[in-house]
């Protein structure tokens, strides 16, 4: 898997070599299908051909009075957008490397209470991309919003609220970009479809408030959030919502290939407080309370530290500091192949669910204090009646803790227990891992208590692992998060694992 992973960036690499040598033979260019492109490869601005999609070019040298092409680029982003809504073929804009401080604008960003957004989407932006310039290398380009003071509930704090933010928005792509120092969100969105948001770094946000997080997307079916990093996030990573009235809720939201690292810094309030800080805060967090969803993804993302200021206890002592949350009626989600690791409450969530697959997950539970979760399974707005098709299975749960762990937790009570089977368990430091849990919860049926040979902070399976094996039969995990060129830092809390 190593060499494959270098090979794809090895031809990374040779693409943008090509777009260099095309541009330098002829400045001729062809236009491109986002979508395709997107399903195709990393970058919608980039086709297979190496030549760039038509666009408009901002600069940190430019100049509001120039044409915005590539060596007349222009100065601002609003100007880039102004162009493109009059042009009837010109959709993308291409931003080259350097630090842009842009002046907010009023904005939708957390209901119009945000202090304002870099740019503010509207209908009129229909079809566009925000790209980062190819040949100036990825995350080059960075927005920075000027926050050094956040909040706890979104009133206070300083600096710009998002980077884009929009209302009924639609075929939006954000890649390649770096946001830095913003209140709230890189990319907040209140009704939308087909969205995406991929190859992009987020870091050092400072508020945590409701509906909020590096990526915030309420009603906004089609969503891709794809292989991004997001470091050092006041609330969430992402969170994905579905209100009333919300035609097609969540539905076929992907989020992939992504890494997400100390997030939900804000400090946890024993009691819970106003709910809207680090101690009640999923980095992968799913609200559908009209379970109106449906072929919802969350794959092959790499987790790791939540609210360590609590040490992972969160607002209750034992919740909830989680890595993927599916809340308050979340359905039909299916959660596979990610890495959650570290300092947490629990490595996941689910509360009032029904039709969630979790399989093939690596769940690190790191030096256990004992309050720690496999499973946090929760009947808590009882607004169901049923919680059927629930399972956890096929994954793997390690940790290095002198104690068992505290299983699978949650109500005393609920509709429907989980099905839980098939699991390996392995503690690298005391005594077995716990795998069991009240009868409204649900106990692993047939736990297997063997060594799966991971090594390294990307939990490198060994060939011969017996995870590969029947019962538990675990697949590869693909690895290779992150923008091309992404190497995993070796920092934060280590693995239970050998590394």
């Amino acid at each position: 898997m190593l060499n494959m992973q270098f090979f794809r960036r090895l031809l990374v690499a040779g693409v943008l070599l090509l777009v260099v040598m095309v541009m330098e033979a002829c400045q001729g260019l062809s236009s491109a299908n986002n979508t395709s492109n997107l399903a195709a490869g990393r970058s919608p601005a980039l086709p297979a051909t190496g030549i760039l999609a038509p666009g408009f070019y901002v600069a940190t040298n430019g100049d509001d009075k120039n044409p915005g092409t590539l060596s007349h680029p222009f100065a601002t982003l609003g100007k880039a957008q102004q162009a493109m809504r009059a042009s009837s073929s010109v959709k993308t804009t291409y931003i080259r490397a350097g630090t842009y401080k842009p002046e907010p604008v009023t904005a939708s960003c957390l209901n119009g209470k945000g202090s304002g957004a870099s740019v503010e989407l509207t209908r009129a932006d229909k079809g566009e991309t925000w790209s980062l310039y190819p040949p100036d290398g990825y995350n080059s380009a960075i927005l920075d919003g000027q926050s050094t003071v956040g909040n706890s509930g979104g009133t206070g704090g300083n600096g710009t609220g998002c980077g884009f933010s929009g209302n009924t928005l639609s075929n939006i792509t954000i890649v390649g970009l770096q946001f830095e120092n913003y209140l709230y969100s890189a990319f907040w969105v209140d009704n939308g479809s087909n969205l995406a948001f991929t190859s992009n770094v987020v870091h050092n946000l400072t508020a945590a408030a409701w509906d909020t997080g590096a990526v915030a997307m309420a009603c906004a079916p089609g969503t891709l959030v794809k292989y991004n990093y997001m470091y050092n996030l006041a609330y969430t990573g992402m969170v994905l919502l579905a209100g009333s009235p919300c035609p097609g809720g969540i539905s076929n939201d992907v989020v992939s290939g992504n890494i997400i690292e100390n997030s939900c810094t804000w400090p946890a309030v024993p009691g819970f407080g106003n709910d809207q800080n680090g101690g009640d805060c999923g980095v992968i967090y799913f609200h559908d309370k009209l379970r109106s969803s449906t072929n919802v993804k969350v794959v092959n993302n790499y987790i790791r530290d939540v609210n360590i200021s609590s040490n992972g206890a969160g607002d209750s002592g034992n919740c909830c500091a989680i890595g993927v949350y599916l809340d308050d009626g979340t359905g039909n989600v299916t959660v596979s192949g990610n890495i959650i690791a570290g300092i947490m409450s629990s490595c996941f969530e689910m509360s009032d669910p029904e039709n969630n697959v979790i399989t093939g997950n690596i769940c690190d539970l790191a030096a256990d204090p004992g309050s720690r979760s496999i499973v946090i399974y929760t009947w808590g707005q009882r607004a169901f009646n049923t919680m059927t098709g629930n399972v956890f299975a096929n994954n793997i749960v390690i940790s290095a803790s002198t104690g068992s762990g505290a299983g699978f937790a949650g109500s005393a009570q609920t509709a429907d227990p989980m099905k839980i089977s098939d699991n390996t368990y392995y503690n690298y430091v005391g005594s077995s891992i716990k795998t069991t849990g009240t009868v409204a919860v649900g106990s692993d049926t047939h736990p297997v208590y063997e060594n799966p040979q991971l090594s390294g902070w990307t939990y490198q399976i060994a060939t011969g692992s017996p995870v590969f094996n029947s019962p538990v039969k675990f697949p590869e995990i693909a690895g290779d998060w992150g923008p091309p060129g992404f190497v995993v830092p070796r920092h934060g809390t280590p693995p239970s694992s050998p590394h």
